[in-house]
């Protein structure tokens, strides 16, 4: 999938945000070990939240306002996480 067709999917279900509660997960493998990168709205904010989940069970959170941020935010990790041989499963 190339990064416009990512930000053009990516846009599309964050303007469903406001009618749905639902979030999106990406899972991706690396020599058996498997990262998880899941967009959810904020629990008590209009915001959204992106986890990450390392192979190790280890979390990180980062918070976005606005979703131009979260959405070049995501295309930045999972082109990085490309570029350092992760790969989504078929």
């Amino acid at each position: 999938m190339t990064s416009g067709e990512m930000m053009c999917m990516i846009s599309a279900v964050l303007s469903d945000y406001t009618r749905y509660r639902f979030q999106m997960l990406w899972i991706f493998e690396r020599q058996g070990e498997q990262m998880r990168c899941e967009i959810r709205r904020e629990g008590v904010g209009s915001g959204y939240e992106m986890i990450v989940t390392a192979p190790d069970g280890s979390q990180r959170m980062e918070r976005f306002d606005e979703t131009n941020d979260l959405i070049k935010r995501t295309l930045d990790l999972q082109r990085d996480l490309l570029e350092t041989g992760w790969r989504q499963p078929k």
